[in-house]
């Protein structure tokens, strides 16, 4: 295995190989990251309790939320380098192991499913009562929500997709596989009749924003996210920065995949359009109303085409 040092092209393998990570989680970073969430859920039922000594002004309560928020991130970054992910090796020519492996498809959409599950869950832990009510509002959900939605979308999860496609038709995650997951994940209430929560909605305006935004139907705007407000794990959640050649390869193996992305984008864009229309009377008024703004901002997206 080639070691997860400081140079280059080893930072360019920190972000897609799953074994080089900062902490030591095994070899499983999905099975980690469910233990350590446990962890930190028990320590935050705790927390007010463990941190009373010496603290009159919340000091050590404080800081103390904000490290389980950044831990419970930090699994979630770990899990998402499963995600497009691709194991190196040495190259050695005594050995049979070939330089490059791909994370194998049931890996890659169980730790989606683990990302996805966390993401949505957060709002029934993190936000304790008998912490926030003297912390302060110094974490949102949503936020995350959003940041993680970005995240699926990056270009390096996309071309390793598509190589891995290109390469092993047969075993591979196909990126059009990736986007069905992401969209049953998005819609599963919505296509049972589920209530729908504040934090499904946030959810499912920002996966149709990002659909549209990366088909080329919506205009660009500013990013809704200032890197000064951020903690340095959100930053390296946000960072997209995998690049083939300053990594000390020759060329990127896929200058282009929108011959693969564009159809699979398209196809989801109009999928959610003929669902969201299908249920726009559907839900108590607040669901409907939901409903209604995103088939507008959709049929709005492709009238402008």
């Amino acid at each position: 295995m080639i070691r997860c040092t400081n140079t280059v092209r080893s930072l360019f393998i920190n972000e897609v190989d799953p074994s080089c990570k900062s902490e030591d989680l095994g070899d499983n970073a999905v099975k980690a990251g469910r233990y350590g969430l446990k962890n930190l859920k028990l320590i935050m039922k705790n927390l007010p309790e463990w941190t009373y000594e010496d603290d009159h002004q919340y000091e050590r309560l404080t800081e103390s939320y904000q490290e389980v928020i950044m831990q419970m991130q930090r699994y979630l970054l770990h899990a998402m380098v499963s995600i497009g992910g691709i194991y190196f090796d040495e190259p050695r020519r005594d050995s049979e192991k070939p330089v490059i492996r791909f994370v194998p498809k049931a890996e890659q959409k169980e730790a989606l499913k683990f990302i996805m599950e966390t993401m949505m869950e957060l709002p029934e832990w993190v936000l304790d009562k008998k912490v926030i009510e003297y912390t302060g509002p110094t974490y949102s959900p949503s936020t995350l929500q959003s940041i993680i939605m970005n995240r699926l979308f990056f270009t390096y999860i996309t071309s390793s997709l598509v190589l891995y496609e290109e390469l092993y038709p047969k075993q591979a995650y196909t990126f059009a596989e990736y986007m069905d997951d992401i969209y049953d994940f998005v819609w599963k209430k919505t296509i049972s009749g589920a209530r729908l929560n504040m934090y499904d909605r946030n959810l499912q305006i920002t996966y149709v924003e990002k659909l549209l935004k990366e088909g080329g139907m919506l205009k660009q705007k500013s990013s809704p996210f200032s890197f000064k407000d951020l903690n340095e794990v959100e930053k390296q959640l946000l960072t997209d920065n995998v690049d083939w050649t300053k990594a000390g390869f020759e060329l990127n193996p896929l200058g282009s995949v929108d011959m693969v992305k564009n159809p699979a984008i398209y196809q989801k864009v109009m999928d959610s359009y003929s669902l969201l229309r299908s249920k726009v009377n559907t839900g108590d008024a607040t669901t409907r109303a939901h409903y209604q703004s995103l088939v507008f901002k959709i049929k709005q997206a492709l009238t402008e085409q």
